[in-house]
């Protein structure tokens, strides 16, 4: 059995994408503090288009739920009135599922990944990398912007729960196959 909480940005004027990065950093921080790794994140509006103006937490565990709905990130932007959160609730199983990724193919091929890729080959006295067309489509996916770089986030449609892990971010991976509702 699975439980959530639901944070509803509540300001519709607010840029949905620097709120999502303020709760992934906040989830970051809760989870590396507490040395845990099983609260994934679910973005229930997500479109081609925007993360949406949701962000949920999923975990088995509700009492850790709880303990991250009291972090001090979530009072303070109810106080200025961008967040509101719902109680911990339990989901009801059985719907379709999901995995949000994070993907560093946007980072490896920009001009900065390029030219990085291009030093390290030189000093391994490695061959330059071909130019590659095909590598640069890659899936649909939204960036979302921290204090130190980018969390590039896909969505992928799985077949069944998976109750693996989740990184720091609560994002699902190859060595974090955690999957959440969507």
């Amino acid at each position: 059995m699975r439980h959530a909480f639901v944070v509803q940005f509540s300001d519709s004027s607010s840029d949905f994408f620097l709120l999502a990065a303020r709760c992934h950093q906040a989830l970051h921080s809760f989870l590396c503090r507490h040395n845990l790794r099983n609260i994934g994140v679910a973005y229930p509006h997500w479109s081609e288009s925007t993360v949406g103006d949701q962000i949920a937490f999923v975990c088995r565990n509700k009492p850790v739920l709880q303990k991250l709905s009291k972090h001090p990130l979530f009072s303070s932007m109810k106080q200025v009135k961008k967040f509101d959160w719902s109680d911990v609730i339990t989901i009801q199983e059985g719907g379709s599922e999901v995995q949000y990724c994070r993907t560093q193919k946007p980072d490896k091929y920009n001009q900065a990944g390029l030219v990085r890729d291009a030093r390290r080959r030189e000093k391994r006295g490695i061959q330059p990398r071909k130019y590659n067309p095909e590598a640069l489509v890659f899936e649909h996916y939204h960036s979302i912007k921290k204090r130190e770089g980018c969390l590039h986030i896909q969505r992928k449609l799985v077949q069944r729960v998976s109750h693996g892990a989740f990184s720091s971010y609560g994002l699902s991976g190859e060595t974090n196959p955690g999957t959440v509702p969507m």
